[in-house]
């Protein structure tokens, strides 16, 4: 049965939803590459699923780490369709997604930066976060820098909004030196990363968090009731 179901995973999605895929594609002028797109995933998801019933999963991912899977050529905007895309970097995967802004580190899953970046320092210092990870493990890590980096980004766009600058600059929050840090040692003094902030540069934060919260929260205020004049 298992054999029938994943030679077949492809036919058996009802065709609403199929239909929907396909349009996804065909609204930017693809309907060609989406059909290939579609065999593609489907088959990929089907060497998945055996791999794993095999007791072969390590194996698959080591296979696949630095596979890049294209379809059909070019696009009008001059890049590829890629699926499945996962670049091996020093023991762990670099995602590439196009609605992704700089970067993100989710050790063990992998490093997530934006679709078709060549920035080598953002790579290594986005390893350096890693290198904390592997230093400090899952609960630490998670609870003490991935946790208040996204929420100092967070502020950085609230300061945005606002017109304020109640945050620190992201660049020269602790985490990020931190990782800056971290990868400058590692790479060494030439590479690239070495022209990023690093834990000398550290910034701290003229009101406590408390206070800014109030900050933000009054600014907020301020415009609701502002708009709310509006008729």
């Amino acid at each position: 049965m298992s054999a029938v179901m994943l030679n077949t995973f492809w036919d058996i999605i009802p065709p609403m939803i199929k239909q929907q895929v396909l349009a996804d594609y065909e609204s930017y002028g693809r309907q060609q590459q989406s059909k290939q797109a579609a065999n593609v995933v489907g088959n990929r998801f089907r060497e998945l699923v055996d791999a794993i019933l095999a007791g072969n999963f390590n194996l698959y991912l080591t296979q696949n780490s630095a596979a890049h899977y294209t379809i059909n050529g070019t696009e009008a905007s001059g890049g590829k369709i890629k699926y499945a895309q996962a670049e091996s970097y020093l023991g762990i995967n670099v995602y590439e997604k196009q609605w992704m802004q700089g970067g993100i580190t989710l050790p063990p899953f992998g490093i997530i930066v934006e679709k078709y970046n060549t920035n080598t320092a953002l790579k290594q210092h986005e390893y350096g976060h890693k290198l904390n990870y592997d230093e400090n493990g899952f609960t630490k890590y998670y609870r003490d820098i991935a946790i208040l980096s996204l929420y100092n980004t967070f502020e950085n766009k609230l300061d945005k909004w606002s017109g304020s600058s109640l945050s620190i600059p992201h660049k020269y929050y602790f985490s990020e030196t931190d990782a800056n840090t971290r990868a400058q040692e590692f790479f060494g003094p030439t590479a690239p990363i070495n022209n990023w902030p690093n834990n000398s540069q550290t910034r701290e934060a003229e009101y406590p968090v408390g206070i800014r919260a109030m900050m933000y929260a009054g600014w907020g205020i301020t415009v609701f009731l502002g708009m709310s004049t509006i008729h």
